[in-house]
């Protein structure tokens, strides 16, 4: 029987609700769909959220597979869950109210930050190096008793309520009624899992990739035990991602998409499907390079600013990026071989930008013009020049202050 996490069992202290909190000890060392959670609360727990998470860097984590428990009482429980496990993986949960029993010394530790971060991904959690969690989950099924002929629906009618009858026996899912409210449903062949499995999703080819913008796409190949799923996207410069795309319900089968745009030209992003039923199920990670730009940019050199004798600040702007960002500087010198260049800066279409050129002789002619490099080449705007402010003598200057 393959394990993850600690024993369920009543310990000396107890981790207050708010947090996110993972257990480190015993990692799963498999791959397997976790069936069973195990829980011992101090004090009755609300809102409880589990699942599998993943270390992407550090004290980093993102989780694989969610479920929602809800609210369970004090003492131990157990819980019908579906949430795959891969090797290396924890165990955490969430909830809102009560307390979750641990030790604060021995065990391996464990990692928390304030707040619900089920499901989440690259989100930096602390650690607290000791102690126990008594949360932990397994691939065993919980027993679910045989009903007997006392245990009957003191409210039953054949499709409507009211009166009794003995229960038969393939009703052994206790919590469902009929609809229309009152009495015991007859249960299939097929309604009678004890769980219910989690959707299953397919990451597809990234379609029409242009410079600034993809369509990421997807296959729900299985909606598991609820229909339909919300299906979208987690998708970023790395495997931690860090954007999400909007969702949209899917039932088995149906393929799914979604634009994302704002995209840098000639950039690998990696993405992949998500899908939520009863549980949430990742596909496989994939990638896609955007295009290059597919035109040189075009930039305009402004006037002259801030003229002296020694220094001057030439000015241009970008018109058009192509694309993407562009390295924007200048060319100067005493003529229209130049000879000199700024340090660049990093604009986009419509941004505006400026160098200070020192060094100058008072009173002499330069000529300067604005570039913009993009992944397609250079553009050059056109020529311009300046006089630098001539030098004034100290008799002249003494001559014009006596007037």
């Amino acid at each position: 029987m393959a394990t993850i996490g600690a024993a369920a069992i009543s310990r000396a202290s107890g981790f207050s609700p708010g947090y996110t909190i993972i257990e480190e000890s015993n990692p799963a060392s498999e791959a397997f769909t976790i069936l069973r959670v195990k829980i011992y609360a101090n004090v009755a727990m609300r809102g409880v959220e589990v699942a599998t998470f993943y270390k992407t860097d550090g004290n980093t984590f993102s989780t694989r597979n969610t479920a929602l428990i809800g609210d369970i009482p004090a003492g131990y429980s157990d819980h019908v869950v579906s949430i795959g496990a891969e090797i290396g993986d924890y165990i955490g949960c969430y909830f809102i109210a009560g307390e979750l029993s641990s030790d604060t010394a021995g065990g391996v530790g464990r990692w928390y930050k304030s707040g619900d971060y089920i499901p989440c991904t690259g989100q930096v959690f602390t650690h607290l190096g000791a102690g126990m969690l008594s949360l932990g989950g397994d691939t065993e099924i919980p027993v679910v008793a045989a009903l007997t002929e006392m245990e009957v629906n003191p409210t039953y009618v054949e499709g409507h309520g009211g009166g009794h009858r003995a229960l038969i026996g393939t009703e052994i899912k206790p919590s469902y009624f009929g609809e229309g409210g009152g009495g015991w449903n007859v249960f299939a062949e097929t309604e009678l899992s004890p769980f219910l499995p989690a959707p299953e999703v397919t990451t597809d080819p990234a379609l029409w990739i242009g410079p600034l913008s993809a369509t990421l796409d997807g296959t729900l190949d299985s909606g598991g035990g609820i229909e339909p799923c919300d299906c979208g996207f987690e998708w970023g410069l790395t495997a931690a991602y860090g954007e999400t795309t909007p969702t949209e319900k899917k039932e088995t089968g149906e393929g799914f998409s979604q634009l994302i745009t704002g995209l840098l030209p000639n950039t690998t992003y990696h993405f992949r499907a998500l899908a939520t039923g009863f549980g949430t199920s990742n596909g496989a990670d994939r990638t896609f390079v955007t295009a290059a730009a597919t035109i040189l940019a075009t930039v305009t050199t402004d006037p002259v600013t801030g003229r002296g004798m020694i220094v001057a600040t030439i000015n241009g702007t970008l018109n058009q990026d192509g694309g993407e960002v562009c390295e924007c500087g200048f060319e100067w010198g005493h003529d229209i071989t130049y000879g000199l260049t700024t340090p660049t800066e990093s604009k986009i279409t419509g941004e505006t930008f400026s160098q200070d050129i020192r060094g100058l002789f008072p009173g002499t002619v330069y000529h300067y013009r604005a570039f913009a490099i993009n992944s397609i080449g250079t553009a050059y705007g056109a020529d311009e020049s300046f006089y630098s402010k001539p030098s004034v003598s100290r008799a002249y200057a003494l001559a014009r202050k006596e007037l």
